[in-house]
């Protein structure tokens, strides 16, 4: 009697786990996966996470089941997307496939398919890294000091724009000559702390940079408590760059190739 009993509730748990496969819609799961991805992971991300969900929801509808659509739909869906937006289609993939293992982890779907697609191989752009003529050519139209400050340290450091905009004087040993990357509110793109020695370029700068300063005020900021946004870094580089005439391919990721 018993055994009958245990065989029937594991029955009803399978049936509710189907229940719950055929009625888990792409919107019912992108709010789902959105609140759980936002209490791990940077804005910058739940953005990607939208913008991806976003195209699927214009191709398949925002109430397709997801365990519906098989590997020929997925295929169709990122060919679909490489007329359309070519360049980020390996971030969509990247992304879809994270998302759809953690649908399979949580029984929305029986398998992720997505794993079996491959993109067509496309020639990627050379890196373009930048030398110090070029450097002081942009420098020289760049007005607003702590920017100029700023892209000197990304050259000479090899840090990343977001990690740039979140430096604060607390992290700068000027006296042993390293800054630390990173620490339990500044979370790095690798989701690892490290430390970079400095040249003396840069010690001077930011012997500069950190008068008058406290420990938790900003390296570089709009105020010492309110920084920049990654965009208008970048904005002000390009400008920059297009100014002074010099190769397009020259972007603000350059200085950390420079570095490298």
């Amino acid at each position: 009697m018993q055994g009958n009993k245990i065989l029937s509730k594991s029955h009803q748990n399978s049936s509710d786990s189907f229940d719950q496969i055929k009625s888990m819609s792409l919107l019912k799961f992108y709010a789902e996966y959105y609140e759980y991805i936002g209490l791990k992971y940077s804005i910058k991300y739940l953005k990607s996470i939208t913008t991806l969900f976003n195209h699927l929801f214009n191709y398949f509808g925002r109430e397709r089941v997801i365990h519906e659509i098989d590997f020929r739909e997925w295929d169709r869906f990122f060919l679909h997307l490489l007329t359309k937006c070519p360049g980020g289609v390996p971030v969509y993939l990247r992304t879809l496939k994270a998302a759809l293992n953690k649908a399979l982890e949580w029984n929305f779907i029986f398998e992720n398919s997505v794993k079996k697609i491959k993109l067509p191989k496309r020639q990627h752009e050379e890196q373009r890294s930048l030398n110090v003529d070029e450097l002081n050519e942009i420098l020289d139209v760049v007005n607003n000091q702590q920017i100029k400050d700023l892209i000197k340290t990304a050259f000479y450091t090899g840090l990343r724009r977001s990690e740039l905009i979140k430096l604060k004087v607390k992290h700068v040993d000027l006296r042993a000559g390293f800054l630390k990357v990173g620490d339990e509110e500044f979370i790095t793109k690798s989701r690892r702390i490290r430390e970079v020695a400095l040249s003396l370029q840069v010690i001077q700068l930011l012997k500069n940079t950190c008068v008058n300063k406290k420990p938790e005020d900003l390296l570089f900021g709009k105020s010492d408590t309110f920084p920049y946004t990654a965009d208008y870094i970048t904005r002000i580089f390009k400008k920059a760059v297009k100014r002074k005439q010099l190769d397009n391919r020259i972007h603000f990721h350059s200085c950390r190739h420079s570095y490298i």
